[in-house]
């Protein structure tokens, strides 16, 4: 409550100027969907239910344009799940868990891109992108549709770990065939001779 004090709230006067310009800047410099002028403004998730009782001020003082990182990201997660969902609430279902998983890791980069150092997101992320590949995984085995259209639309690209498609033609390359039996014959010869 202390930085929104800080940016003019004490004062009566909220610190963001209209909705559009600021609000599509901030939504750009954090990666996020950039919104139409006439949308409504996205408040803090805790306070979703309270946006219509809300006085104007407090609604823009409460935008996204006066929101920290860990509050941007929540709304991303929560754009996430509201275009996946088959119903409302609907937070397990695979497509809205890839989802989620790919918003997040989407995050985690643009963290690792200012901080190059910090190895403990390195392992988060690597750790979220295994989880997200076996969620692939499954939902490629039960419901394939669903599998395609997720794909498409998050623009993932099908690698090894979850698409055995892809592993089978990395595979079949005349190179990789050529060398290894070269390999085997090298070691054939050493052993005999």
């Amino acid at each position: 409550m202390c930085t929104l004090w800080r940016r003019g709230l004490a004062s009566g006067l909220p610190s963001v100027p209209d909705e559009g310009a600021a609000t599509t800047q901030v939504a750009e410099s954090s990666g996020a969907i950039p919104r139409p002028p006439g949308e409504p403004l996205d408040v803090i998730w805790s306070l979703r239910d309270l946006v219509d009782e809300m006085p104007e001020p407090l609604k823009k003082a409460l935008s996204r344009a006066n929101m920290n990182q860990r509050q941007l990201n929540q709304l991303d997660v929560q754009a996430a799940i509201s275009r996946w969902q088959r119903f409302p609430g609907d937070t397990g279902s695979y497509p809205v868990q890839v989802a989620v998983s790919t918003v997040r890791i989407k995050q985690m980069q643009r963290h690792m891109m200012k901080h190059k150092k910090d190895h403990s997101v390195m392992r988060l992320l690597v750790m979220l992108i295994h989880l997200r590949n076996r969620q692939l995984k499954y939902l490629r085995r039960s419901d394939r549709e669903a599998y395609e259209k997720v794909i498409a639309d998050l623009k993932i690209k099908p690698n090894k770990f979850f698409d055995p498609v892809v592993a089978i033609e990395k595979r079949s390359g005349p190179t990789t065939q050529k060398v290894r039996g070269v390999r085997r014959k090298r070691k054939r010869k050493g052993q005999k001779g």
